[in-house]
């Protein structure tokens, strides 16, 4: 099978999942703060609970992408991904809406995350061809774009009813199994004499650590999980919820921006064929997104917010390519999936914490707090950065020959 129609079920995949994961970004918050009315507090538990397997399971998904053919592992992931919003939409519709099942079936996908990300980053530069920085902002532009129209479904929620939007969920993993399916094996890379799954994670992090530009870019992406995304998911509903009078529609036109805006900003990427300097391109894609954050904490119109959401969103479409290419070119073959899966570690294991703070820092400061605390802190972090390494000479090898 060609390399073209490979990549082309490799993004099917991407677009599955990503758009059942955009219809829950919008439907899970909604849920938590309209239909139960929940405070500041159970809002952060809500959104620590959805990201904290990541933070549990992800350097074992890491280790297990690694022993295992890639193709299989998605598979199954994506049909077992099927499972929990099709229980949420049996019980919503019988009338057995509750806090604790809601938690549950974001601590389920949440956990079927944290196998099936690192099993599809690994299988990234086998699908790839010559030019990785262009395959990967190609799957960043596919997943946003899916994640777009997962947001739109999700908003039909209180018009329509949130069983609706999770048989969608439902629907598109499935997809996203009989497109994987599709990809050709991919043979395991550890050897079945490896030393263990423990021994290979701890091998995993001492390459990592060992590789200045793999740790650096590891911390940032922890700075990302910590400073941006776990506020985001919290203040931005509420602030929706509590200054604008605002529910789902929204709470998903937020979401909407920030995804539109990342696709903007990847989309000018591949326009320009790719950044040379994709140090520096990450370290102002980041300040860009900070000071987007202090914008929406002043607490302007609810367009302005949109405004300024979706410019935060085009720096974070200008920062995920340049990371994970920085990261896919400096990881060995034997040890990329845990490497990944470490990267991806920071992002996502981060979060649970970053919005669990959120939730206190709102409840005892207020919400415009919770967003402008991390936000000058994320500045901080850019600045020591620029002193503690040389991050901002960083450049891609496929672009300049280096």
């Amino acid at each position: 099978m060609s390399t073209q129609r490979q990549l082309g079920w490799y993004m099917v995949g991407i677009g599955s999942w990503y758009g059942g994961a955009g219809a829950q970004a919008t439907l899970y918050p909604w849920l938590v703060a309209v239909p139960l009315a929940a405070d500041a507090s159970r809002m952060g538990v809500a959104q620590m609970v959805s990201m904290l397997p990541s933070l549990l399971l992800m350097l074992i998904g890491g280790a297990f992408a690694d022993r295992h053919d890639g193709r299989k592992v998605l598979v199954a992931l994506h049909a077992l991904a099927a499972g929990p919003p099709l229980l949420l939409a049996l019980a919503i519709a019988n009338g057995h809406l509750s806090y604790g099942a809601i938690l549950a079936y974001a601590a389920a996908m949440g956990s079927l995350s944290a196998f099936a990300i690192p099993a599809r980053d690994s299988l990234l530069s086998r699908v790839a061809g010559s030019d990785l920085q262009r395959t990967v902002t190609i799957a960043i532009l596919v997943q946003n774009v899916a994640q777009v129209v997962g947001v739109a479904v999700g908003g039909t929620a209180a018009a329509l009813g949130a069983p609706k939007v999770l048989l969608f969920q439902a629907l598109a993993t499935l997809a996203g199994a009989a497109a994987c399916w599709r990809l050709l094996p991919a043979p395991r890379i550890v050897s079945a004499a490896s030393r263990g799954q423990v021994a290979e994670i701890a091998a995993g992090l001492r390459e990592l650590v060992s590789v200045q530009r793999l740790f650096t870019v590891t911390l940032l992406s922890l700075s990302i999980g910590l400073l941006f995304l776990g506020p985001f998911l919290v203040a931005i509903p509420l602030m929706i919820r509590d200054l604008y009078q605002g529910s789902a529609p929204e709470i998903a036109g937020s979401n909407a921006a920030m995804m539109v805006g990342m696709l903007a900003g990847a989309s000018g990427m591949l326009a320009r064929g790719g950044v040379v300097h994709a140090g520096r391109a990450l370290l102002l894609s980041l300040a860009v997104g900070a000071v987007m954050l202090l914008g929406v904490a002043l607490g302007p119109p609810l367009l302005v917010v949109y405004a300024l959401v979706f410019l935060f969103g085009v720096g974070g479409g200008v920062a995920m390519p340049s990371a994970r290419t920085l990261v896919q070119q400096a990881a060995p073959e034997s040890h990329r999936a845990r490497v990944l899966s470490v990267y991806s570690l920071g992002f996502m294991g981060a979060a649970p914490i970053g919005a669990g703070v959120t939730g206190l820092v709102a409840e005892s400061l207020g919400t415009p707090a919770s967003l402008a605390i991390p936000a000058a802190v994320m500045l901080g972090v850019i600045v020591a950065t620029l002193f503690a390494s040389d991050a901002w000479l960083w450049r891609i090898r496929s672009l300049d020959g280096s």
